[in-house]
């Protein structure tokens, strides 16, 4: 796996390297990747703010914010985004990590498909959803270098796709974070539809079952 990327490095800790581990045995290629390139734009959205941020916790909200997609993560009556935060949540704790770190972690994987909250919280939360936004909606192109998002893309081999997606911003962006009651979001279809709008989302929602 690429170490930096953009400027952005990957944590080499035994924790980051564990949790790597854990969730690639979980995850197929296409979440997998997903979730790296979720943590390098928040990365990179952070560091255009010039925020000062534990890169370490904000790779595992990224790495863990969507294995409640999973079978293995999965629950039955959960929203995704919990199951995901309380799968870090069990990870971090057997590692003996501080509380107040893990409800870090926590917040910022079962609010990272709630629009705004995370960025009244605090910088590893709103970071989550940061790169979250970039790589699925491609809000905040606009705040970074305007080679730094490419060079993240061109490696995962999305780069026209994301120019795709960037394209649609303002019309799909604004069609859930206007108004995201009548895309009925707060429930799991209404976001699977949503979803459904972007290339790679079939396969993200077929991983739901």
């Amino acid at each position: 796996m690429t170490k930096q990327i953009a400027g952005i490095s990957v944590p080499d800790s035994r924790l980051a390297r564990e949790a790597t581990e854990q969730v690639r045995d979980c995850e197929s290629q296409l979440l997998f990747d997903h979730s790296l390139r979720v943590y390098f734009f928040g990365s990179l959205r952070g560091r255009q703010r010039g925020w000062v941020f534990d890169s370490e916790l904000l790779y595992l909200g990224a790495m863990f914010h969507d294995v409640g997609l999973t079978e293995k993560y999965r629950s039955l009556h959960d929203r995704f985004e919990v199951d995901g935060a309380n799968a870090a949540r069990e990870f971090l704790g057997r590692h003996e990590i501080a509380e107040s770190a893990i409800d870090l972690v926590w917040d910022a994987i079962a609010l990272h498909t709630t629009p705004d909250i995370p960025w009244h919280k605090r910088l590893k939360v709103a970071l989550v959803t940061a790169g979250v936004e970039m790589d699925v909606l491609g809000l905040g192109f606009a705040e970074v270098s305007e080679d730094s998002p490419k060079t993240v893309a061109a490696h995962f081999g999305i780069l026209t796709l994301l120019t795709r997606r960037c394209r649609r911003t303002l019309k799909s962006a604004a069609s859930i974070y206007c108004a995201p009651s009548t895309m009925s979001w707060t429930s799991p279809q209404g976001r699977g539809d949503w979803y459904a709008s972007f290339d790679y989302a079939p396969k993200v929602r077929a991983a739901r079952g």
